[in-house]
């Protein structure tokens, strides 16, 4: 079997174990345009919410729930804003 996928990838530099070396340039590029593809798929397909401050990784606005948190966060961002309890 590996010598009929030599046959059929004979344009691929080959290593011992029979797996194809894949030059690091490639592999790069590779990954930045796979990151790029599911940043501009989630923003694209991310609902418009209303303006707000950046939450937190994983625990959002969690520790600025107070009645004075939001004030100050109500004179930035208007009447309606966006604020994230927890990672949804």
């Amino acid at each position: 079997m590996v010598n009929r996928m030599k046959e059929l990838f004979s344009g691929f530099e080959w290593s011992n174990g029979g797996i194809p070396k894949i030059d690091k340039k490639v592999l790069a590029v590779s990954f930045g345009a796979g990151a790029a593809a599911l940043w501009l798929w989630r923003w694209y397909t991310s609902p418009r919410l209303p303006p707000g401050p950046r939450g937190w990784p994983l625990v959002g606005h969690i520790t600025e729930l107070s009645h004075l948190d939001m004030v100050e966060i109500g004179k930035k961002y208007g009447d309606i804003f966006t604020v994230w309890v927890g990672n949804m």
